[in-house]
């Protein structure tokens, strides 16, 4: 899917993908929470239930190919986005390629 691959400006859709643990049962991220893009670097992840934030950071954590490290403040998963390195750039276009 081309929502997955991050060009220049991250989307919301970037975590669409990610299934938290919660409540017992696997479920879409947009289900506990709301993802928010509040600069080109910085993703905000305001969960609706804040117990369950912590597994909403272990899900963005764990999020393949992304090495993100993701931290809670105030209930609100916060999320930096790393700058695309050009390695990153080619290993996208070998992907597209494909």
């Amino acid at each position: 899917s081309f929502r997955s691959i991050r060009g220049a400006e991250p989307s919301a859709e970037l975590f669409d993908t990610v299934q938290v643990k919660a409540y017992g049962s696997m479920t879409p991220l947009n289900g506990v929470a709301q993802v928010v893009i509040s600069s080109p670097t910085m993703a905000s992840i305001t969960c609706y239930d804040p117990e369950v934030a912590p597994a909403v950071r272990d899900a963005v954590r764990d999020m393949s190919g992304m090495n993100f490290n993701p931290q809670i403040e105030d209930g609100t998963v916060m999320v930096k986005i790393p700058k695309v390195s050009a390695e990153t750039r080619q290993a996208i276009v070998k992907q597209l390629n494909k």
